[in-house]
């Protein structure tokens, strides 16, 4: 990947496919109920969730995939090395076919990403797939290295979910270095181990000196655990007290680690009790996102991440229950849109796009709609922002226009 497509948040449009994500957005739709027609007071119904022990074995199996190919993965040498070929294809078509079950299997609860994810997750295995088979080798393993994010970018977002503490993975991972070894257990929901591997890679002096840009990043995913998984604020300030004893930090750190500590502080001092109700928990997380964005000083400011993970956390688990009513929802998905996209550069890719387009089909039509709308206009209008100018392909043109079109609020006249 270049530089330029990981810096936009949202160029995987065009980069893994508009179909993929069509086809995603579609099934999560039909999952969520959002292409009903009912009045905006009735709620949304989430499916009854299948046994846990199927979506959990199928997870077992996916990481135990993983757990094999990550150390030829990340080796370059290992992965071109010809006495690995067969081992490497086997291992990709098995990763193939458990992504394609997973993308066409009912998923467990209500989780309003996993229906996007797993579809990018299948997409983008089948290219791995087919670029070995056509030689491309290296884009084979860039494309498979990526689709860990994925993994982490869903584990992270709360602490619902199975984890997957007793797999035999000390062979492989000793293999990996601190921070692909804290990538692999956050995608497996090994957090503990995670938070240690973390801590390993980030008290490195070597590592905050060497690459003070991957530093950074890899302390937001720790806190990302920490704030958004285990919602523990002791924790997090903990884990910020040893970071900033690194004399090798950059000031730009060093002034980020000072906000992260001012809003965990703001955190542990907070009286009030926990939400009762779902009304009480989104107010909260608006609260944290509107106080987030007045002390922004621009839209990539990380100071205030601390905020958005509270927030998008909270919000997460409203989007976790069975029924809400279609207005909550939607205003839901809006906030969530909002909370996500502020921490967009953590990963190549990110959810808040598909957060807009579901709260446009759940409440379409509306003034929410709209002001859903107008923020997926302005995030992919950023993504193919550039020195040239903006140049959207027409295909995300016309996929706009449909959003639009569904947004407004007064629903078109039929002809008669």
């Amino acid at each position: 990947m270049n530089a330029s497509f990981l810096s936009s948040p949202l160029r995987f449009y065009g980069k893994l496919g508009f179909s993929a994500l069509a086809a995603a957005a579609l099934a999560s739709a039909i999952t969520m109920g959002c292409t009903s027609k009912e009045k905006p007071t009735e709620v949304v119904s989430s499916p009854a969730p299948p046994a846990p022990q199927a979506w959990a074995g199928k997870m077992q199996e996916l990481s135990q995939t993983l757990s094999e190919l990550m150390p030829l993965i990340v080796s370059k040498s290992k992965f071109n090395n010809e006495k690995n070929y067969e081992k490497i294809e086997t291992q990709t078509r098995k990763l193939r076919t458990l992504s394609h079950s997973l993308k066409m299997g009912e998923k467990p609860g209500a989780d309003p990403g996993l229906n996007v994810m797993t579809g990018l997750f299948d997409e983008d295995i089948s290219r791995a797939l087919a670029s070995l088979g056509s030689g491309n080798r290296e884009y084979a393993r860039q494309v498979l290295r990526d689709t860990t994010s994925y993994c982490v970018q869903c584990h992270t977002q709360t602490n619902n979910g199975p984890e997957f503490p007793h797999l035999n993975l000390s062979l492989n991972t000793n293999e990996l270095n601190a921070l692909e070894q804290a990538e692999f257990f956050a995608a497996t929901r090994q957090f503990d181990k995670s938070l240690d591997a973390f801590e390993t890679a980030l008290t490195d002096e070597k590592l905050a000196k060497a690459d003070p840009f991957e530093w950074e990043q890899s302390a937001r995913s720790a806190l990302a655990i920490t704030v958004r998984v285990k919602k523990d604020p002791k924790q997090t300030s903990e884990l910020l007290t040893k970071l900033e004893k690194l004399k090798s930090l950059p000031p730009a750190s060093k002034e980020a680690i000072a906000a992260w500590k001012k809003s965990v502080q703001e955190w542990s001092k907070e009286k009030r009790p926990a939400p009762k109700t779902r009304e009480e928990a989104l107010t909260r997380a608006e609260t944290l996102i509107k106080t987030a964005q007045k002390r922004q000083e621009f839209p990539l400011d990380h100071s205030q991440d601390i905020s958005y993970f509270r927030a998008s956390s909270l919000i997460h688990d409203l989007l976790l229950e069975k029924e809400r009513p279609k207005d909550f929802s939607a205003r839901a998905y809006y906030w969530a849109g909002v909370a996500t996209e502020a921490t967009r550069d953590m990963s190549f890719w990110t959810l808040h796009e598909a957060y807009y387009e579901q709260c446009i089909r759940i409440l379409p039509h509306t003034k929410q709609a709209e002001q859903c709308f107008a923020k997926l206009k302005d995030s992919v209008t950023l993504g193919y922002s550039g020195s040239g100018g903006i140049k959207i392909p027409p295909e995300i043109s016309q996929r706009l226009e449909t959003f639009r079109v569904l947004a407004t609020a007064e629903a078109p006249k039929a002809n008669k």
